[in-house]
């Protein structure tokens, strides 16, 4: 099985809702096509990237600075 990359775009609860989708994907689809690994979570702020990240299990933070 392959490993495919996934940014997640914000840290809060769509953030939640999202990783917890990627980590049950291959639960739901057997034979998985690939596995997800959450890799980046990026935010406006680096504050919000890093709470997000731990909270996701995302491996890296980045920051838009938009708002």
């Amino acid at each position: 099985m392959r490993d495919i990359n996934v940014a997640i775009i914000g840290g809060g609860f769509m953030a939640k809702a999202h990783s917890l989708a990627y980590a049950s994907m291959p639960m739901f689809f057997w034979p998985a096509p690939a596995r997800p690994i959450r890799r980046t979570l990026v935010d406006v702020t680096e504050e919000l990237a890093a709470d997000g990240a731990a909270r996701s299990g995302s491996r890296s933070t980045r920051v838009t600075g938009a708002r």
